[in-house]
């Protein structure tokens, strides 16, 4: 029995990962919707995927819960507390969160350039952003996207082959995309700061 709940909680984290793994196409599906005149829509799409990603984060940690209970049960590691929190559960979810909200203010800054305290679109035109992230790099919304899925892969105590190709997709999907928006800026405004990276603070 002990080894038979070891392979389902198996089962569960892996169908977990390619949930999660789909849900990254879902992010892509609604940037094209955002892009779409469909201002209606937005509130409810919005709303839609910040649920599947919530269920998706409470069904991974249940999983990994369950997994460790089953490790205990089969004697594959020592008993105690001390088992289920490590150092990289916690370096992850603190990133985790540090990311997110950095995230957030980021694509709140980008919002605001084309509305009012209102919250009134008033116009349409593309405009330089400034402020947290910004300073240092044209894309700082899909460095923080990378950082967030690396904050997993940490949770996941860095050996979860699987994730790890989730990274590496994120990372030349976001790397991209951001390469092509720093070059739109560039040609854009001829103001536009030189210090500033596409991607990586830094680095490019």
């Amino acid at each position: 029995l002990p080894k038979s709940l070891f392979v389902i909680c198996k089962q569960i984290v892996n169908a977990s990962l390619h949930s999660w793994f789909s849900y990254s196409f879902g992010c892509i599906a609604f940037k094209d919707l955002q892009n779409a005149s469909v201002p209606a829509c937005f509130p409810m799409v919005s709303s839609t995927l910040c649920s599947i990603a919530l269920d998706l984060v409470i069904t991974l940690l249940l999983a990994q819960l369950c997994y460790v209970k089953c490790l205990l049960m089969l004697g594959m590691v020592r008993k105690g507390l001390s088992v289920q929190i490590f150092w990289y559960h916690i370096i992850g979810i603190v990133m985790y969160v540090w990311a997110s909200l950095h995230q957030h203010r980021c694509l709140v800054i980008l919002a605001n350039l084309r509305k009012s305290k209102s919250g009134e679109v008033l116009s349409l035109n593309h405009s330089i952003p400034f402020g947290d992230w910004f300073e240092r790099v044209s894309c700082p919304h899909y460095f923080a996207e990378l950082l967030i899925y690396i904050s997993m892969a940490i949770t996941f105590g860095f050996h979860n082959v699987t994730w790890w190709f989730v990274v590496m997709y994120v990372f030349f999907n976001q790397t991209l995309a951001a390469v092509l928006c720093h070059e739109f800026y560039q040609e854009k405004f001829t103001s536009y700061p030189k210090h500033r990276k596409a991607f990586i603070p830094f680095i490019f």
